[in-house]
């Protein structure tokens, strides 16, 4: 059964339409911005999630080489664990991870560890880990 309408249509006809249809490019679907608009960045040969994220980098090796800060990390991952449960519901004493929360920057400055993020937007799920993390093991997160 045909649509109305379309009895007339030749195969010529359906080739102009395709071609005179714009479809994005695989270019143009790679430039699709950010859903939050950041902007992934390069530097010195390593990926960033934003510029912002780039820069606070940036800002940290120089405090690193002046010696100000130590042992300064990126990308480091933090097991969220909950207490897992027996078939009747009961605590069996076992920890198991759920989640993980993945710090943007680790460095030691005056002996402290400091846990840190270039946060842009604070989603509910980033909120939702800062807590856990907070409670689990005590660790506050610097937002930059």
């Amino acid at each position: 059964m045909a649509s109305q309408g379309w009895e007339k249509v030749t195969s010529t006809d359906i080739a102009r339409m395709v071609k005179q249809r714009t479809l994005p490019t695989a270019a143009a679907l790679a430039s699709k911005p950010a859903k939050y608009r950041n902007v992934k960045t390069l530097v010195d040969g390593e990926r960033f999630d934003s510029q912002r994220e780039a820069e606070h980098w940036i800002a940290l090796r120089i405090l690193e080489k002046a010696g100000t800060i130590m042992q300064l990390r990126r990308q480091v991952p933090h097991p969220l664990y909950a207490a897992a449960r027996d078939v009747e519901g009961g605590a069996t004493g076992v920890l198991r991870e759920v989640c993980r929360y993945i710090s943007d920057f680790e460095w030691y400055e005056n002996g402290q560890h400091v846990v840190a993020d270039a946060k842009g937007i604070r989603t509910k799920e980033y909120l939702l880990k800062r807590k856990w993390l907070e409670l689990q093991d005590g660790i506050t997160i610097r937002e930059l």
